[in-house]
């Protein structure tokens, strides 16, 4: 399902860059990448990422902008801290400010670092033997930091790559104070 989503928006961005703007003109543009986590045994499935990014200062060198992302991780437990089976779901919703640059000999290829504030939330449902069924839904917040580098294979349509940094507020609730998160996708200028 999520290879055919993929596939789906990547044909319809190369359709919509067939009737792109000048480089210098695309100001906005949206992505859908598939996150995986990179802390062992905490957000196990990502599903999807999605993006958008408007870039409103061109210093020549670096153009800064801001953007926001939201992703989805889902888990299916079969044997929980109850013994029992359970379901989790965690959104993200991370705004941030970036920098992005393009290197010299290499315009194809851009750079990027960002800071931003992640908002988490965790669902969790399931069944207890000695609590019956439960629903657990908790909030968390935090400062992120991003790093991250897009290749243009067109003038509009890009792949990009994005390591993403967490660092919780309250990391009682997850046993971890910080995770990371790699995503990989396409993405759109315009």
């Amino acid at each position: 399902m999520k290879q055919k989503l993929l596939l789906l928006i990547s044909f319809a961005l190369v359709s919509i860059s067939l009737t792109a703007q000048d480089d210098s003109d695309q100001k906005f543009s949206v992505e859908a990448s598939y996150p995986t986590s990179l802390n062992d045994g905490f957000l196990s499935n990502g599903i999807l990422d999605i993006g958008l990014k408007y870039r409103f200062l061109d210093l020549q060198i670096v153009k800064i902008g801001v953007g926001i992302n939201g992703s989805l991780f889902t888990e299916n437990d079969e044997d929980n801290a109850f013994g029992s089976p359970s379901k989790t779901k965690n959104y993200f919703i991370q705004p941030k400010i970036f920098g992005e640059v393009s290197i010299p000999g290499l315009e194809k290829l851009r750079l990027s670092v960002g800071l931003g504030y992640s908002f988490v939330n965790t669902k969790i449902e399931g069944t207890s033997s000695n609590f019956g069924d439960f629903d657990y839904d908790v909030d968390n917040k935090g400062f992120n930091f991003v790093l991250g580098t897009s290749y243009d294979i067109t003038k509009s349509f890009f792949a990009q790559i994005q390591y993403d940094v967490i660092f919780l507020e309250d990391a009682k609730e997850y046993k971890i104070n910080e995770f990371s998160t790699l995503k990989l996708g396409v993405g759109f200028r315009f």
